[in-house]
């Protein structure tokens, strides 16, 4: 079954339920294979008359906004980590030049010239 063959169908369906089926059997076999195809014209070329963009610009916006969320959170993180070892060397009494990190396993270091831990 090709497309002007389902759309064809489609017509007759279409025209049975609006209560037109007499008009349907007043066509020849011709005129429902010609509205059949031209209907699959119509849906070949519906993407000019209704713009529908090509599923990789949506693919490319989720793409942005996930970069963008991402770039957010991570620069909300760096802050963070910057803040918390700056507010840690305050704690510690530590030079306000020196750099003061802290591990994932807690070990706390200071980095003024060379890297010592400290806590």
């Amino acid at each position: 079954m090709g497309k002007a063959d389902y759309y064809e169908e489609a017509f007759m369906i279409a025209m049975e339920e609006a209560g037109c089926f007499h008009l349907v059997d007043q066509m020849t076999q011709q005129q429902r294979k010609d509205v059949g195809a031209g209907i699959a014209g119509s849906v070949k070329h519906e993407g000019q008359a209704f713009y529908t963009p090509p599923a990789s610009d949506r693919y490319s916006q989720i793409e942005r906004e996930w970069k963008a969320k991402y770039d957010s959170l991570k620069a909300e993180y760096d802050r963070y980590q910057e803040t918390a070892g700056k507010t840690l060397g305050r704690v510690l009494r530590q030079h306000r030049d020196d750099h003061v990190f802290m591990t994932d396993d807690g070990e706390v270091f200071r980095s003024g010239g060379r890297t010592e831990q400290i806590a």
